[in-house]
């Protein structure tokens, strides 16, 4: 009998990665580093593979295409050859707590930019604490690029 496979596509911050949940003998194309990768280090290209690895009762969020872990950051050590898993990894961050950014406000055609000081880190498409430095309030606002943050109105 063969073993039953489901497939849940979901996204982690800013990755798409693929749940799998394997029993038995059954191969799957998996993401592994090719060398050691230390916490904090960025994902290049040449540092991981794909590689068909039989999987017995390996359940978790499991890279399965090299360009998804690309650009992302180490949140532990990783040992040459280990599968990678979400869980692993963490975004870039675009905006690190105390940078200058540009708070930009928009409602239909208006459009405002405004200076302010992010309060906390972020990766892009997520929202963070920002003090606007016109008003000296604390605000919520989503990272849309390198020091740039966006709130609507």
């Amino acid at each position: 009998m063969r073993p039953l496979t489901f497939l849940l596509l979901f996204t982690i911050h800013c990755s798409l990665f693929t749940v799998i949940n394997a029993s038995g003998m059954e191969k799957q194309s998996v993401v592994v580093a090719k060398d050691f990768i230390k916490r904090g280090q960025s994902i290049k290209a040449e540092d991981v593979r794909s590689e068909d690895r039989i999987l017995l009762r390996l359940t978790g969020n499991i890279a399965q295409d090299a360009g998804s872990v690309v650009d992302k950051i180490a949140k532990m050590d990783i040992r040459a050859g280990m599968v990678i898993k979400a869980s692993m990894l963490d975004c870039k961050k675009l905006i690190k707590r105390g940078d200058p950014v540009s708070i930009i406000a928009e409602s239909g055609p208006l459009r405002v930019t405004v200076a302010g000081k992010a309060m906390e880190d972020g990766p892009e498409g997520k929202l963070i604490k920002v003090l606007n430095l016109s008003s000296r309030k604390i605000i919520a606002a989503k990272v849309v690029a390198n020091s740039t943050v966006s709130v609507h109105f």
